[in-house]
């Protein structure tokens, strides 16, 4: 069987760069393609991810029954005999599922065995390095995920944040964004993670709120840590509770990343705030609960912006200048050619 991997990306290089500086040393039987059972393979104990997409992971049953692994995994073998995964944890998984619901003894004993790369042997601390690597060049985590690994390598390896970023091919910047995650307290992680269910109003007289579950981009997590920062400053008593008062209330009214960042940039520099988001800053209720019995006057994400003008003669001076600067835009996106 040939080998998909052995391309320009993914674990081959990975295991080249490593070997090219002493790090790795290969064994007789590295790269070579094996027919591994099931019940010899291990999960790998540092794989950064922690949630699996059960759709996906659905469909991924459906492509493997049509067409079988058409990629190998990645392995490594142990002094016991047994196998840890490096990469395809997903595939083992897929055809594990195959397995297990066959009906007949010929379709178990068909999906048994998963085709597999020895790696050759793997030290315990390049396992999370490695695995870490692979998924980042698949693009395969959530960016807390990744926040939560890289942490793990700088504190386990000893590493600086530039030989983190150097080690993993990541830009200096990113590298240091993701890390200022990690400490992110628990609103921020589970509203980026599982994410938060909110209760969100259209706006519409006589209507009840929905409630609606909502994820909090990366974008928005780093200008809420912002404001947790100078809450742990200013309010150290109440900095959690106004943090996931804000997370929630961004997620509710879905702000846009402009309107976080200028609320975060009066807040941080100490100019006034509009009357309600002051009230919740002060902890007034504890709840990022409108005070007005309208609502917002406005809501708006990446694709689209409301307006709800039975609400406009109450907005505040910082929801006017925002909703002027959004028409603008759109002003002069009409006016093009």
């Amino acid at each position: 069987m040939s080998d998909p991997e052995t391309t320009s990306t993914g674990i081959n290089t990975w295991l080249k760069k490593k070997a090219a500086a002493g790090a790795v040393t290969a064994a007789p039987t590295a790269g070579q393609p094996l027919e591994v059972d099931l019940d010899q393979l291990d999960p790998n104990p540092k794989q950064p991810r922690h949630e699996w997409d059960e759709v996906a992971l659905g469909e991924l049953v459906e492509s493997i029954r049509m067409y079988g692994v058409i990629q190998p995994i990645s392995v490594t073998r142990q002094a016991s005999g047994r196998y840890i995964i490096l990469a395809g944890e997903r595939r083992s998984r897929a055809v594990r599922h195959l397995r297990d619901s066959a009906a007949t003894p010929e379709e178990k004993a068909r999906w048994s065995k998963i085709a597999a790369t020895d790696r050759g042997p793997t030290a315990s601390e390049q396992l999370a390095e490695l695995a870490l690597t692979e998924n980042l060049l698949r693009d395969d985590l959530r960016p807390m995920e990744t926040a939560e690994a890289l942490a793990d390598l700088k504190e386990n390896r000893q590493l600086t944040t530039e030989q983190v970023a150097e080690s993993l091919g990541i830009e200096l910047t990113k590298t240091k964004r993701l890390l200022q995650l990690a400490g992110a307290p628990a609103a921020v992680r589970t509203a980026m993670g599982k994410g938060l269910m909110v209760e969100v109003s259209d706006g519409e007289p006589g209507t009840k709120p929905r409630r609606e579950h909502r994820h909090l981009e990366l974008s928005h997590a780093l200008l809420v840590l912002r404001a947790h920062a100078h809450w742990n400053r200013a309010k150290p008593k109440k900095a959690v509770d106004l943090t996931r008062a804000l997370v929630e209330r961004v997620l509710a009214e879905g702000w846009p990343q402009r309107r976080l960042k200028e609320y975060v940039d009066n807040l941080v520099d100490g100019k006034p705030l509009a009357t309600e988001e002051a009230a919740s800053e002060a902890g007034q209720g504890g709840a990022p609960a409108e005070t007005r019995k309208g609502g917002a006057p406005f809501q708006t994400d990446d694709k689209r912006l409301v307006v709800f003008r039975s609400r406009l003669s109450e907005a505040s001076a910082e929801e006017r200048a925002t909703l002027k600067g959004l028409l603008s835009e759109l002003l002069q996106q009409l006016s093009g050619p």
